[in-house]
């Protein structure tokens, strides 16, 4: 159960810090 949590939390985190890059990869080119 607390691998599941913290693979969760990982998991989220990996997207949230993907989807900043991704803004700030559009913020560059445009």
């Amino acid at each position: 159960m607390t691998l599941t949590t913290c693979n969760k939390k990982t998991f989220y985190g990996m997207i949230a810090i993907y989807n900043i890059v991704q803004r700030l990869i559009n913020q560059s080119t445009l």
